[in-house]
């Protein structure tokens, strides 16, 4: 099996999404997430399983090349973990990969301006 048969796609269609350990275990995600944009869709689709495989993720999703969330040529990225930490430290280790964007967002400091 490759790692994109394991999304599935969201309610929308807009998304493929996939649930972590922490989310089958029934575990509470944080308020931050990271938020990533890259242009290889086989890479960022391969990251995201990845994580999704360790015990503190809760859930990945990534907008495919034909979506309408995919901007010249770019596709998005969420990553949801159980804690700040895991996830200021999963940042620290994106932020330097020359193939993907990585930014960190925290929701409950954002939510206001939406």
């Amino acid at each position: 099996m490759t790692p994109r048969s394991h999304f599935s796609a969201s309610d929308n269609d807009v998304f493929m999404t996939r649930k972590g350990k922490a989310f089958v275990e029934g575990k509470v995600p944080c308020q931050w997430k990271l938020c990533i944009a890259a242009t290889d869709e086989d890479y960022l689709v391969e990251l995201l399983f990845t994580i999704s495989e360790r015990e503190d993720c809760y859930f990945v999703k990534y907008s495919p090349a034909d979506s309408p969330k995919c901007r010249d040529g770019m596709m998005l990225g969420r990553i949801f973990l159980t804690t700040k930490e895991a996830t200021g430290k999963l940042w620290a280790e994106l932020y330097t990969d020359s193939k993907i964007m990585c930014s960190l967002q925290d929701d409950d400091a954002t939510e206001r301006f939406r």
